[in-house]
């Protein structure tokens, strides 16, 4: 009985993390360098560029990313 109730728990596990995974996504980032519309910002110690809308971000500063349903090649700064 034992061994059911941890599988169980471990599918549970599995499709929750799936879910979690597609969700929209929002971070605060530090703005390292802006280039036309796009803008290059570090996340968990990796660095991506990525398009911004509204006002031009200032480097050093944080603004919000947002990835949309955990796609970065969707993601955009807000700024």
């Amino acid at each position: 009985m034992n061994d059911i109730k941890k599988e169980i728990m471990e599918s549970i596990d599995i499709l929750l993390k799936r879910r979690l995974e597609k969700i929209t996504q929002s971070y605060y980032v530090n703005i390292i360098s802006v280039d036309n519309n796009k803008c290059t910002v570090k996340l968990n110690g990796a660095e991506y560029t990525v398009p911004f809308y509204g006002n031009t971000p200032l480097v050093n500063n944080k603004y919000p990313i947002i990835i949309p349903q955990g796609n970065f090649s969707q993601a955009y700064v807000i700024g």
